[in-house]
């Protein structure tokens, strides 16, 4: 029988069609899920990286890089939310930012504004930060809490107060997003807006496996080595170390928009394999004799060491730290406190022994316990502050007299022990009357005392 079209298609059908197509041309067709900048650059994630590498990714999950960036609550908020956070400083007066914490979320409130947390940054060993979205980009709250003290500074309070304590808006260069997220997150392609909004573009928070081994894609998806980057076979040394140094730095872009290494020019962030000095501007913080006064500059300190130049074995980053995980302090593949991590190379060239080690230190071998002859108490003091004046240690790996620490109102290596705790308690100007010239300057003199 010969099909025949029946009135309904002829007539309410049609009209029906034509109302559905009218209908998709006001509001668009359905669609379909873009690729986020991160995933078109490569991208994939550190739960990628796991389903063939879970030996590893069950190292790194504990480790701070995997947990600096962290969604707040009761087990990753280190800080005292019961109590207001009075702040001042930078031209701003003291100033009370109240904290609160409703069903989980964690709030600060600065002037009449209530900002809910988005997330908790840092609280691992030295403070912790907040941030908080507004519009599409994160900032830094005004509140920092020292986790030494157990109490809250300020940080840059003239963000979000003038100098009478009124709440003023944050500016949009000051996000978090332009600022810092790109040696925070991993696959960070970050974008402005027209409206002079900059907007990180991260596959995950935190430094996850391809911060460290670039865009996985297409090595996830074929399992070829070749499509990956190791950092430990990087032939270059320099290209090497710079995976490293792409965050442990302080500084800009290539061309001094973001607060991390981007090449503006490609419009591309830094790769394992890159050169980071062609994508860095330098913008460290340096005591007068050029060594690092403000923290996350050891890629800067160790530039400046005879570990980064000796003519005999060069010494770089992964030498000393397996970024993976270790049951040490800041992932070191071998025990400070007993000198461990480091007559592993200068153990066989003049330190076989406790009688070699005292003639090199004039002090009696107790690492692990006094302190005195740990390697690095002497060649890597308390120079550098993250939270409180000096909690972090120079990595020039330089003896720093007395008298070095003087000249160049710093911190030196005698005083740091010499606190009344580990040693009899003494200024650098005692130290220098004490010890003149029989002690710590007879091993480090002018000439030698910034050799290692």
């Amino acid at each position: 029988m010969k099909k025949t079209i029946t009135p309904f298609l002829t007539g309410s059908f049609l009209v029906m069609v034509a109302f559905a197509l009218l209908w998709v041309l006001a509001i668009g067709m359905p669609s379909v899920a873009q690729e986020s900048p991160a995933e078109a650059a490569g991208y994939v994630g550190s739960d990628r990286c796991a389903l063939c590498h879970s030996d590893i990714a069950s190292k790194w999950i504990d480790t701070p890089h995997a947990n600096y960036v962290r969604e707040p609550n009761a087990e990753t908020v280190v800080a005292d939310f019961t109590q207001p956070a009075v702040i001042s400083g930078r031209g701003v007066p003291v100033v009370s930012v109240e904290l609160g914490v409703v069903d989980g979320v964690y709030t600060a409130k600065v002037g009449d504004t209530v900002y809910p947390i988005s997330f908790a940054f840092g609280g691992l060993k030295w403070k912790q930060r907040y941030l908080t979205k507004i519009g599409n980009s994160l900032y830094i709250l005004p509140i920092q809490w020292n986790m030494a003290t157990q109490e809250w500074v300020s940080y840059h309070p003239d963000d979000w107060y003038d100098t009478t304590g009124t709440a003023i808006e944050i500016g949009m260069s000051r996000s978090w997003d332009r600022r810092c997220a790109g040696c925070h997150t991993t696959g960070n392609m970050p974008v402005e807006t027209e409206e002079g909004e900059f907007i990180a573009n991260f596959i995950e928070d935190s430094i996850g496996c391809e911060a460290c081994h670039g865009p996985g894609a297409e090595h996830a998806s074929t399992g070829n080595a070749a499509l990956i980057v190791n950092p430990s076979k990087i032939e270059d040394f320099d290209r090497k170390n710079d995976v490293c140094g792409s965050c442990h730095i302080r500084g800009t872009s290539n061309g001094g928009t973001y607060g991390y290494p981007y090449d503006e020019v490609a419009d591309q962030n830094f790769r394992p394999g890159d050169n980071l000095e062609e994508m860095f501007v330098d913008g460290g913080g340096y005591w007068p004799d050029g060594q690092s006064v403000k923290h996350h500059q050891q890629w800067l300190d160790w530039k400046q060491s005879t570990h980064e130049d000796n003519p005999y074995n060069r010494v770089g980053c992964i030498d000393c730290h397996d970024v993976h995980g270790t049951n040490l302090p800041s992932n070191l593949r071998d025990d400070p406190t007993v000198n461990a991590a480091c007559l592993t190379c200068h153990g066989p060239h003049g330190f076989e022994d406790d009688a070699a080690i005292t003639r090199h230190t004039n002090h009696p071998v107790d690492p692990a316990g006094s302190g005195a002859s740990n390697c690095v108490e002497c060649h890597m003091p308390f120079t550098v502050k993250s939270a409180i004046p000096y909690d972090v240690r120079s990595h020039t790996f330089k003896f720093l007299s007395p008298e070095h620490g003087i000249k160049n109102e710093m911190p030196d290596s005698c005083t740091g022990c010499h606190n009344g705790v580990k040693a009899t308690a003494m200024t650098q100007q005692q130290a220098v009357v004490e010890f003149g010239t029989s002690f710590c300057t007879s091993c480090h003199s002018d000439s030698t005392e910034q050799k290692e």
